[in-house]
């Protein structure tokens, strides 16, 4: 008990001592300093951790927000387009350079928005969504929309000649009679008189 009161008043009188007094002020001061460092290093660490975590939200966001759309049919220029998340079909239709003239868009929802990997098929005149022709009213095929593979059912056409068939229509912008038809290398009035039931523009 006597060593302990010692040391307290050994301690005391240190203390009273001016330039004993200012180490251990300079001490406490410095003890001081390098704890607020540690404490606003600590602060720093976790407010860029927190910064870090911001930055991979908002990169992950902006992947999410393209997607790839497939458009085909009876647009200028068909293909794959990357667009922005919620983009709707007109805006789609506008980057592949527009609509033919021979679109037919009275099935088409041009305000849908289209998500990512869809194909979207703009038909022409006288086709459905898939692309396929479509025949009349009274189930005839319409020779000036039809395809090669419509055409061969039809009796005495064969591939060479559907296809001669739908270079003729091209060059003289279709069609205007069904008798033209015999205007056509190979298809005289025999074969005619075979399809013209079954045909129509």
């Amino acid at each position: 008990m006597n060593e302990f009161n010692f040391d307290v008043e050994r301690i005391k009188e240190l203390l009273n001592n001016p330039v004993i007094r200012k180490i251990a002020l300079t001490i406490l001061i410095i003890a001081i300093a390098i704890f607020s460092c540690f404490w606003r290093g600590s602060d720093e660490e976790e407010s860029e951790i927190i910064v870090a975590e911001n930055k991979e939200t908002e990169i992950e966001e902006e992947v999410q927000t393209e997607i790839y759309i497939d458009i085909d049919g009876a647009v200028k220029s068909p293909g794959v387009y990357k667009v922005s998340s919620g983009t709707r079909l007109f805006s789609i239709i506008e980057m592949a350079g527009g609509l033919n003239d021979d679109a037919d868009v009275t099935t088409i929802n041009r305000a849908m928005i289209i998500n990512d990997g869809d194909k979207v098929i703009i038909p022409k005149i006288g086709e459905i969504s898939d692309g396929s022709t479509t025949a009349n009213a009274n189930g005839m095929i319409n020779i000036n929309i039809a395809s090669n593979s419509d055409l061969e059912e039809l009796p005495g056409i064969g591939p060479v000649t559907a296809e001669t068939i739908v270079e003729y229509r091209e060059e003289h912008d279709g069609f205007k009679s069904i008798e033209e038809l015999m205007n056509i290398s190979g298809i005289g009035v025999v074969t005619f008189n075979k399809v013209k039931d079954s045909i129509t523009v």
